[in-house]
């Protein structure tokens, strides 16, 4: 994983314009891990700030998330969820801070109602404070006839995250503190990331 370092110092420096950050290649190169662990750098931000909801303009007990979406939910769960709880019992930090919701199965608390969502469609997202997200598997998405028209699970998937991300969290300076990363290997010329 030494190959990514170099652009994650890029996406991450201080002033950095990156928003939104395609990880595509071949299988086994670890996309997914360096996403989520860089989502959990966003975490780790978020959780240095006294008040986030406060410094961000939210009332006082609103959730702040990070979304992470594949195809389907089993995708999500199998992938997403399960990598980032390896990364979360692998950080002293992350597993110092962190509760284990004794309700829902793998479901992590964070401190200042920070959480963590699963999805695969759009309504997944509805209503959430989204600060940064994985859209994993983003070339293969299904896409449903309508009419004379086709639907787009993935763009509809990008779009609902992008605006939440950017309803809540822009600053007066355009800037979107919060990373969504876009993860794929490539099917054909005509993918979603392409």
């Amino acid at each position: 994983h030494d190959g990514w370092i170099p652009h994650l110092q890029e996406i991450y420096k201080p002033g950095s314009p990156y928003l939104e950050i395609i990880l595509s290649g071949a299988i086994g190169l670890g996309k997914t891990y360096i996403a989520i662990a860089s989502l959990q750098y966003d975490l780790y931000n978020l959780l240095c700030l006294k008040a986030p909801q406060s410094y961000y303009g939210l009332t006082p007990n609103a959730e702040i998330v990070f979304a992470l979406f594949n195809t389907t939910m089993t995708l999500t769960e199998k992938v997403g969820t399960a990598v980032w709880n390896d990364h979360v019992n692998n950080s002293p930090y992350l597993r110092d801070v962190c509760l284990i919701n004794k309700y829902k199965k793998d479901a992590l608390i964070f401190p200042k109602n920070i959480q963590v969502i699963s999805g695969s469609k759009f309504t997944h997202a509805l209503g959430s404070n989204v600060f940064g997200s994985l859209l994993d598997e983003a070339n293969f998405g299904k896409d449903v006839v309508q009419g004379a028209g086709v639907k787009s699970q993935m763009l509809e998937n990008y779009t609902a995250l992008l605006r939440r991300m950017e309803s809540r969290f822009k600053e007066i300076s355009g800037k979107i503190p919060g990373h969504m990363f876009l993860v794929s290997s490539k099917k054909s010329d005509s993918d979603f990331l392409e």
